[in-house]
């Protein structure tokens, strides 16, 4: 279509040739049509240039637009999955209890979402620079991931803030045994630039179907049993009394877990 719409170099020089075998009249008007071939050259050359332009320029737009929207897919990527961690971000881990609470609602299960904070995390960043809370970040993802089960799923939400859920969740005892779990395994010493450092955490542990029905009130029913934990100087504090209370007509309490 190219080769039609703009005329090649084989074609402009037979449009030459033409032009300058036809008879030149030897009048004074018949002198203007001297200058009538080199002026066509000059307009055809100027439109092939014009022509290569474009179609150099719509290339190139395009490869820049792919480079443009593959830079803002890297952009997001963080949002998506902590850059420090490489676990979960807030944004997927919504999707993956939304996911969880569809599987459970077909199988009639019960899924734990647990928020676990880092106490004065903010401080270790303060006094020992970013680099080495970073540091203490991995680590303390790693503790908590082995103190889960292998197919529970574990996200980081802020700073100093980690999320878990845990799909079909058997039992009160159950869910209180790993949450007190994640608690010790925090709490363990870490070596930082030969000093020796303890840390500790508060957990809000929230339940579906008994807490909420949906993703993001489940979040939120964590979120409020993490502040009262944190408010009343508690370890953990699940927003419900029992996994099985409502199917049992006297649910089990919770057991209380002590600040050691």
């Amino acid at each position: 279509m190219l080769a039609k719409a703009y005329p090649g170099p084989t074609a402009m020089l037979f449009v030459l040739d033409r032009i300058s075998s036809t008879a030149i009249p030897s009048d004074e008007e018949g002198m203007l049509f001297l200058f009538l071939p080199t002026l066509l050259t000059w307009v055809l050359i100027l439109a092939s240039a014009a022509v290569i332009v474009l179609l150099v320029g719509r290339i190139c737009g395009t490869s820049l637009t792919g480079r443009v929207r593959r830079g803002d897919a890297q952009h997001l990527e963080p949002a998506v999955y902590d850059p420090v961690t490489g676990l979960p971000g807030r944004r997927l881990f919504l999707a993956i209890v939304g996911q969880a609470l569809a599987r459970a609602t077909r199988m009639g299960q019960t899924v734990a979402v647990f928020i676990v904070e880092l106490d004065h995390f903010k401080v270790v960043t303060e006094t020992r620079g970013r680099m080495n809370a970073n540091a203490v970040i991995r680590v303390q993802a790693a503790r908590l991931k082995g103190a889960l089960r292998a197919r529970d799923m574990l996200a980081r939400l802020t700073p100093d803030q980690f999320a878990a859920v845990l799909e079909n969740v058997g039992s009160a005892v159950e869910v209180l045994t790993i949450a007190q779990k994640m608690h010790e395994t925090v709490g363990l010493p870490l070596m930082l630039e030969g000093d020796e450092l303890f840390l500790s955490c508060r957990i809000g542990c929230a339940l579906y179907p008994q807490d909420a029905e949906d993703g993001p009130r489940l979040i939120e029913q964590a979120a409020r049993a993490l502040a009262i934990a944190k408010a009343g100087g508690q370890p953990i504090h699940p927003a419900t009394l029992s996994v099985e209370s409502h199917r049992s007509p006297e649910p089990p309490l919770w057991p209380v877990a002590h600040s050691r």
